[in-house]
C-alpha cells in the first residue's frame, strides 16, 4: 500500500511536492490509496492455446506498479510463446513508467522473435499516454 504522508500538504490543505511511503506492515497510514483516488493495479494472465499469452491489466499504471508489470511481461516473453496480447483498456491512468514498461516489452519481444501485441481500447488517457513513446517503438507495437 502506498500513501502520502500528512507532511505533503501546507496548512491551508495545499499540496506540496508529496513523499509517498510504501508500508509492508499492512498498516494504513493517514491517507490510502483508495481515499486520493488511486486505483490499485490488477494483472491476469489467460493462456488460451501454447503459443499465445494474454495478460490483462486494470488500475494505475505507474511509477508504483509498473515494476509488477514489467517482471510479468518479462516472463511470459520468456515462456516459449510466439505471442503475448496485453490488453490495457481497462487502465485508468498510464504514466511515464508505464510506457517505459510497454517500450522494454516490445524491445524484448522484438530480440525473442514474439509478436507483441498492445490492445489500448478506447480510453482516451491510455491512447494520449501512448502518444509520448518514440515513433519507432509506437509504429512497431501492433495495436489490437
Amino acid at each position: 500500500m502506498v500513501v502520502i504522508s500528512p507532511s505533503a500538504l501546507k496548512p491551508g490543505g495545499r499540496r506540496k511536492q508529496a513523499t509517498l511511503t510504501t508500508i509492508l506492515n499492512g498498516s494504513a497510514g493517514p491517507l490510502s490509496t483508495r481515499s486520493i483516488g488511486v486505483e490499485p493495479l490488477r494483472l491476469s494472465v489467460e493462456r488460451p492455446d501454447r503459443d499465445l499469452v494474454m495478460v490483462r491489466v486494470a488500475g494505475d499504471l505507474d511509477a508504483v506498479s509498473a515494476p509488477r508489470l514489467r517482471e510479468l511481461l518479462d516472463a511470459r516473453l520468456r515462456s516459449a510463446v510466439r505471442a503475448v496480447l496485453l490488453d490495457i483498456s481497462a487502465v485508468t491512468f498510464l504514466g511515464t513508467a508505464g510506457l517505459r514498461a510497454l517500450e522494454r516489452a516490445h524491445l524484448l519481444a522484438s530480440e525473442l522473435g514474439v509478436r507483441f501485441t498492445v490492445h489500448a481500447g478506447e480510453a482516451r488517457q491510455v491512447r494520449r499516454a501512448m502518444g509520448l513513446l518514440p515513433l519507432a517503438t509506437l509504429s512497431a507495437i501492433d495495436e489490437a
